[in-house]
């Protein structure tokens, strides 16, 4: 039955019109994913009021892998270095890839170099830049394409911890079946959706590393950065599954108790053993049973309790 006919005649064409406009603009931006290519549909009012789909190729089938590197400089400096490596089966070149730097990293010298089978070795466009709310570190180039790579450095006073680095593909722009439609106003919530997919505002793929995410006043003093350390060991071994097996993480964490003990009782001498003990075993893992961006991140944070209880 039609609302015309459940409330009357003109009671009916009254309330239609009311709700039409609302009615619309819960299906504008409704989508759905073609389950073999990934590709989504995303539903648009079409220029004569009926309804559409854009095409949108998400910009998340890159498959990439990415080893960090930080060293101490001097000054209370950490030079960062990304190595971006595309692989062999990925279905999408590499457009451009992010790591999160946020305003208090205060960046220095970031530079791209890439390295492709096509263009041989160029020097990629590498700059910090806000975009919307995000504050990014980005090198683009040339397309990277499966067995290229691309290598990028910058310096921060700021230390590392875990954090979702984003590799963008070379999706094509999406396809709208109409002419004007996509500037017409009642589209905006489907150009928001778009925009989530096609790598503008998501839709990219998310590689787990680090970045230049906290400043030197996060980890000021030996007990916050032994805090630290403890956190990230946690979280290194628990949800990011990146030390293994299990023996490993119960014996770097009873390194980091007597250290705590240690400190806890200023016993100086004795805290300088254990940190030594924690720095060996980390070193001894390196290469095999954690990857590269845990044992940045706790690395780090050893050499800088080092230098913290360093009289």
């Amino acid at each position: 039955m039609t609302l015309a006919k459940l409330f009357g005649g003109a009671t009916g064409t009254v309330l239609i019109g009311l709700l039409m406009p609302a009615l619309l603009a819960a299906q504008v931006g409704s989508q759905r994913r073609d389950p073999v290519n990934g590709i989504v549909y995303v539903r648009v009012l079409l220029d004569d009021g009926s309804f559409g789909e854009v095409r949108v190729t998400p910009a998340d089938r890159i498959n990439a892998d990415v080893i960090p590197e930080v060293t101490k400089l001097g000054g209370g400096a950490w030079k960062y270095r990304f190595l971006v490596r595309v692989r062999a089966g990925s279905t999408q070149r590499l457009m451009f890839f992010e790591v999160p730097c946020p305003e208090s990293a205060v960046i220095h010298n970031i530079q791209g170099l890439g390295f492709s089978a096509r263009e041989g070795t160029w020097n990629a466009v590498a700059r910090q830049q806000l975009t919307g709310d995000r504050s990014i570190c980005e090198a683009t180039g040339p397309e990277l394409s499966p067995g290229d790579s691309l290598v990028v450095t910058f310096e921060s006073a700021n230390l590392p911890g875990f954090d979702a680095l984003h590799a963008i593909g070379d999706a094509p722009d999406a396809v709208w079946p109409c002419g004007e439609c996509a500037s017409d106003p009642r589209n905006r919530p489907a150009r928001a959706v778009i925009d989530s997919l096609d790598g503008t505002r998501g839709g990219w793929a998310v590689v787990q590393s680090l970045s230049p995410r906290r400043p030197p006043s996060a980890a000021s003093t030996p007990i916050e950065t032994l805090h630290l350390l403890n956190g990230d060991l946690a979280y290194a071994c628990g949800p990011l599954a990146a030390i293994g097996p299990s023996g490993i993480c119960q014996s770097l964490q009873a390194k980091l108790n007597a250290m705590d003990a240690f400190l806890t009782r200023g016993q100086a001498s004795a805290t300088a053993g254990a940190l030594g003990a924690f720095a060996a075993e980390l070193d001894a893992l390196r290469g095999e049973h954690i990857t590269a961006s845990a044992y940045a991140v706790l690395s780090v944070l050893t050499t800088h309790l080092r230098d913290q209880l360093s009289p």
